[in-house]
């Protein structure tokens, strides 16, 4: 099986092409996110060690984050002037599903209905692949 980086090679992946650059978040972007949630989680746990030339707390950074005292620490938060919920609404939205625009759901959607692909989300690089791939093909016939 072809993977992600090597798709352009392959010249199965056209990155000058936007609706190839929309399929391959379609397909990779919850195994990204996934692996990113991993990261964090091993991150948050891991155990930062004193260091003789840096005058910073060590610990495990959620306990330093949430308990700072169990590490001889302070509170390093500081407070946010204005309403912080506020100015989310107003400034931020959310990120949209799956890393693709509303149109390209839509469209992906409808052809996953029409052509009978899996409707679910790939749970591995060689389903996403194998997704991508398909996408592909189905768009030379259209």
């Amino acid at each position: 099986m072809v993977m992600i980086w090597n798709m352009a090679d392959y010249g199965i992946l056209d990155t000058s092409d936007n609706v190839h650059l929309e399929c391959v978040r379609y397909c990779f972007m919850p195994l990204i996110n996934q692996e990113l949630k991993r990261v964090i989680n091993q991150w948050n746990i891991h155990r930062i060690r004193p260091s003789r030339n840096l005058d910073g707390p060590c610990g495990k950074p959620d306990i330093l984050f949430f308990q700072p005292e169990v590490y001889g620490t302070r509170d390093f938060k500081m407070s946010m002037p204005g309403n912080i919920r506020l100015m989310e609404q107003e400034y931020a939205q959310d990120p949209p599903s799956r890393g693709v625009s509303v149109e390209f759901e839509v469209l992906a959607t409808s052809i996953i209905c029409q052509y009978g692909l899996r409707d679910q989300i790939p749970t591995s690089i060689y389903e996403a692949s194998e997704l991508f791939i398909h996408w592909t093909v189905i768009r030379e016939y259209l």
